[in-house]
């Protein structure tokens, strides 16, 4: 049987260059923009989140005190 090449031509087909998927300049850049961001999140959070620990230990009272770790609400 004969395939029709017409029919062919309907069908939607990805963009392939010669060494796969081709990716144009603009969306390449805004694809390594997303990876630096995703790198920086995840390398500078241990660093932040020990900072805001630090901060929120510095306003509570000390262990010897013996107060709670919450001021008594008047009535």
């Amino acid at each position: 049987m004969r395939r029709e090449t017409h029919d062919d031509d309907d069908i939607p087909r990805l963009p392939r260059g010669r060494h796969g998927f081709k990716l144009p300049m603009r969306e390449l850049m805004t694809l390594l923009t997303l990876v630096v961001a995703l790198v920086a999140v995840i390398g500078l959070g241990k660093g932040c989140a020990s900072g805001v620990q630090n901060l929120f230990e510095a306003f509570e009272p000390p262990p010897d005190t013996g107060q709670s770790s919450r001021p008594a609400l008047p009535k």
